[in-house]
C-alpha cells in the first residue's frame, strides 16, 4: 500500500532524475572554446558519414548537416546510427511518391530526429548548434 508521503517521494525521484538528465545535456552544450571545438569536430566526423551513395535524394527536412546537428552518422543506405546511445533509424523515400507525399514522410521522419533517441541521450535532448549548418565544402572531405 502506497501513502501520500510514499508517492510524493517517488515524484520528487521522478523529477531529480529528469531533471539530472536536462542538466547533463545543457551541460554538454557549454560553451567553453574546448568543448566547442570537440563538438565540431564531432559533427565533421558525423557529416563525413554522409555519401551520395547511401543518403541520395533526400528531401530537404533530411539534409545530412540536419541529421549531423542531432548527432546521428549515415551508416548504411538509408541508415542513420547514433554513436552515443546506439539508436538507428531507416529513412526510406520511395522514388515514385508524389513530392508532396515524400515532403509529408520527411517531415515525419524529421521528428525522429530527435524522438529516434535512447532514453537519456544527449541528443534526444540538445541538437549541436546552429552554427554548425554552415560548412566549408574541405572540411567534409570528398563524397563518394
Amino acid at each position: 500500500m502506497t501513502t501520500g508521503n510514499t508517492t510524493t517521494l517517488d515524484a520528487e525521484r521522478r523529477i531529480r532524475a529528469a531533471l539530472s538528465d536536462m542538466s547533463s545535456a545543457l551541460s554538454f552544450s557549454s560553451s567553453s572554446p574546448q568543448a566547442s571545438s570537440s563538438r565540431r569536430s564531432n559533427y565533421l566526423l558525423r557529416l563525413r558519414t554522409y555519401k551520395a551513395s547511401t543518403w541520395f535524394a533526400k528531401p530537404d527536412p533530411l539534409t545530412p548537416m540536419l541529421c549531423a546537428r542531432h548527432g546521428w552518422s549515415n551508416t548504411g543506405p538509408d541508415l542513420l546510427s547514433c554513436s552515443r546511445c546506439g539508436a538507428s533509424l531507416c529513412f526510406e523515400v520511395d522514388p515514385t511518391l508524389p513530392l508532396a507525399a515524400a515532403g509529408a514522410l520527411a517531415e515525419r521522419y524529421r521528428g525522429q530526429l530527435l524522438t529516434g533517441h535512447g532514453k537519456g541521450c544527449v541528443y534526444a535532448h540538445v541538437p549541436d548548434a546552429s552554427t554548425y549548418e554552415e560548412v566549408d565544402e574541405g572540411e567534409c572531405g570528398a563524397d563518394e
